[in-house]
C-alpha cells in the first residue's frame, strides 16, 4: 500500500511539473507578443516619426534654399510676376509639406525646434510681400533682402537642429530594439534550461515510479 501511495505521489509531482512547463510557456509566448507589439511600435515610429520628418526637412530646405538663390539674383526695385509666381509656389509646397509633419509625434524639443521654424517661416513670408508687393529704392531693397536672408538661414537652422533631433531619436529607437532582441534571447536560454532541467526531473520520477512498481513481491497462489 505505502508503495502504490509512493507511485502516485511521484505521478502528482510528475504532473505539477508538467503544469509548471505549461506555466512557463504560456508566459514566455505571452511575453514575446509583447516583445513583437513592441518592436513594431518602435519601426512604426522610426518610419512614421523619423524617416518621414527627415525627409519633410529635406523638402523643407530645399523650397527654401531655391528662395535663397531667387532673393539673391533679384535685388531690384522691380519685381516680375514670374519671381511672384516662385515665390508662391514654394510657400504653397512649405504649407503642404507643414500640414504633413504637423501629423507627425514631436519630442519636447523637436516642438520646440519646429515652432521656432515656423514662426521664422511667417516672419520671411512676411518680409517676401514687403519685397514683392511694394516700390522699393535700391538702399531699401538691399534692406529687405537681407532681412528675408535672415529669416531664411534662421530657419534653415531650425531645420538643421530638427535633423539632428532624428538621428537622436532614430538611435534610441534602434538601441531599445536592440535591447529587447537581447532580452528575449536570454528569456529564450532561460527558459530552454529551465525546461531541460524539469524533464530530466520528470524522467527521474517516471523511472523511481516504475522501479518501485516492479519491486513489489509476487502475491501468493493461495491469494488468487
Amino acid at each position: 500500500m505505502m508503495k502504490w501511495a509512493f507511485t502516485i505521489k511521484q505521478k502528482i509531482k510528475a504532473a505539477s511539473l508538467l503544469v509548471l512547463v505549461f506555466v512557463i510557456v504560456l508566459a514566455k509566448n505571452i511575453i514575446d507578443r509583447n516583445n513583437v507589439l513592441e518592436l513594431g511600435e518602435s519601426f512604426s515610429v522610426v518610419y512614421e516619426d523619423r524617416l518621414l520628418a527627415e525627409s519633410y526637412i529635406y523638402h523643407f530646405a530645399e523650397h527654401l534654399y531655391q528662395k535663397k538663390l531667387m532673393f539673391k539674383n533679384n535685388e531690384i526695385t522691380t519685381v516680375s510676376q514670374g519671381l511672384k509666381d516662385k515665390i508662391a509656389f514654394h510657400n504653397r509646397s512649405i504649407d503642404s509639406i507643414t500640414a504633413f509633419y504637423d501629423k507627425t509625434t514631436l519630442t519636447k524639443n523637436e516642438a520646440v525646434y519646429y515652432n521656432e521654424f515656423k514662426k521664422a517661416v511667417t516672419e520671411l513670408k512676411r518680409n517676401e510681400e514687403t519685397y514683392l508687393n511694394s516700390s522699393l529704392r535700391p538702399g531699401e531693397t538691399a534692406v529687405a533682402v537681407n532681412q528675408m536672408n535672415k529669416q531664411l538661414n534662421l530657419a534653415l537652422l531650425k531645420l538643421n537642429q530638427l535633423s539632428q533631433i532624428q538621428i537622436t531619436e532614430g538611435k534610441l529607437l534602434n538601441d531599445d530594439s536592440k535591447k529587447i532582441v537581447s532580452g528575449s534571447k536570454i528569456l529564450t536560454q532561460l527558459e530552454l534550461g529551465i525546461l531541460i532541467i524539469i524533464g530530466l526531473i520528470i524522467q527521474v520520477l517516471i523511472f523511481t515510479s516504475g522501479e518501485i512498481v516492479a519491486k513489489q513481491p509476487p502475491r501468493h497462489p493461495s491469494l488468487n
